[in-house]
């Protein structure tokens, strides 16, 4: 279904795939735990909160942490130093709105922030990185029973 969700997710879901599709869902408070093949040791944690008002918007709040798990840290002939893993952490703030009975438009502003904490022989630096992104989505529905919809992400 390639991006389907693009253009039909719903609820806290759609925070992190198109922030236009909040518009017309219910208010919501999600939280979210998985374990996948890349964090089988770490760790992948979500909250979120969905605050709409029918045919004026919605407003919402997330934050998602997620790490890989522990590594061992080496010298160049392989002796084991110490230990680091990678913390990330994904701050997003979303305001979406309907125009009319088929169009909506959103926008999420997020800041992920990523750690390395370590003991040992490390240097973990002295701010940890972080950047800013700006996320804009637009969903259109097609038939005013929104069977079909198309969904664009940028």
């Amino acid at each position: 279904m390639g991006m389907a969700a693009t253009a039909s997710a719903s609820g806290s879901d759609a925070l992190w795939w198109n922030p236009a599709l909040i518009s017309r869902g219910p208010r919501e408070v999600g939280l979210q735990i998985t374990q996948t093949l890349a964090t089988q040791t770490g760790t992948d944690a979500g909250v979120a909160l969905i605050y709409a008002v029918p045919r004026v918007g919605a407003v919402g709040l997330s934050v998602r942490y997620l790490t890989f798990g522990q590594s061992t840290s080496t010298d160049s002939l392989g002796n084991a130093e110490g230990t680091f893993f990678q913390q990330s952490t994904l701050v997003a703030a979303t305001f979406a709105a309907p125009f009319g009975d088929r169009l909506a438009v959103g926008l999420s502003a997020k800041l992920l922030r990523i750690r390395f904490p370590c003991t040992g022989v490390c240097n973990p630096g002295a701010l940890p990185p972080q950047t800013g992104a700006l996320d804009l989505g637009a969903q259109y529905l097609l038939t005013s029973d929104s069977l079909v919809s198309l969904g664009l992400a940028v």
